[in-house]
């Protein structure tokens, strides 16, 4: 780990680089002028840290307050010039923000991808590092196999982690973008979207033991086909694999009743 027993030091701002291993990339704005705000008064009361980089300065700890005291106007900051390798500046920087709970559920699988990539960390020692559950830890890596557009909502607060993981269990981008359009189309909760991806399954299923992959049928076309069935009093049916929507009927007044129904339809609709 570093050491941080070192005096602190006003450094510029403007010799401050970025950690590019910061992993959080969206910065609450209105956060951000509350603590210029505070910083304006009080100045900045816990000091940044930083290693040195050439002649400069790379920021491991302090991201907030080093943009907040941008935005105060400030030239120079308190700051912990420390021995840090690249390993451990990522460790840190991840460690404070979720600890502090500043990451969207995407930065934060973002975080833990890259450590498992670059550093080779497993999903035990990671979950270690920052005091999450190893099923945690995996779960949210999870999430970075959704589609983009999918992924761009979780971002955005459109979805949440429930709904995601809702349709994580769905097989191919296809089957888990048709739902996301479906859940965002109804506003359906977190509950609502596990009952819906719960019902595509389980046709999924059943299409797979009958080997009939084209007869999978979206359930809100069973729905209505459902409805059609019971205001006809009728026996109607879907035949994907054959392409044919079919009207089965026990006697000659409800083949009546059905083509009385289809001619109106034709005649009026």
């Amino acid at each position: 780990m570093m050491d941080t027993s070192k005096n602190i030091l006003d450094i510029p701002i403007e010799d401050i680089l970025q950690n590019q291993f910061q992993p959080r990339s969206k910065f609450d704005e209105i956060r951000l002028r509350e603590l210029a705000d505070s910083i304006r008064v009080h100045g900045v009361l816990q000091p940044v840290v930083v290693t040195r980089f050439m002649d400069k300065y790379r920021l491991v700890l302090g991201e907030r307050r080093t943009r907040a005291s941008k935005l105060a106007g400030l030239t120079h900051v308190p700051a912990i010039v420390c021995d840090a390798d690249e390993k451990n500046m990522l460790e840190l920087a991840l460690i404070e923000n979720v600890q502090r709970q500043d990451l969207n559920p995407l930065e934060e699988a973002r975080a833990y991808y890259f450590l498992t990539e670059e550093f080779k960390l497993t999903h035990k020692e990671i979950s270690e590092r920052v005091g999450k559950s190893r099923p945690y830890i995996s779960n949210l890596l999870r999430l970075l196999s959704l589609p983009e557009y999918i992924k761009n909502d979780i971002e955005a607060g459109v979805l949440s982690v429930g709904h995601a993981r809702a349709i994580l269990a769905l097989d191919g981008e296809k089957s888990q973008l048709k739902a996301w359009v479906h859940v965002k189309e109804r506003a359906m909760s977190v509950r609502q979207t596990e009952d819906y991806v719960t019902s595509l399954l389980r046709i999924q299923k059943s299409a797979v033991k009958t080997g009939k992959y084209d007869a999978i049928i979206d359930p809100d076309w069973q729905e209505l086909i459902n409805g059609l069935a019971s205001k006809l009093n009728a026996d109607i049916r879907i035949n994907a694999t054959q392409g044919k929507l079919e009207f089965h009927y026990k006697n000659v007044e409800e083949l009546e009743k059905i083509v009385e129904y289809l001619v109106g339809l034709v005649e009026y609709g």
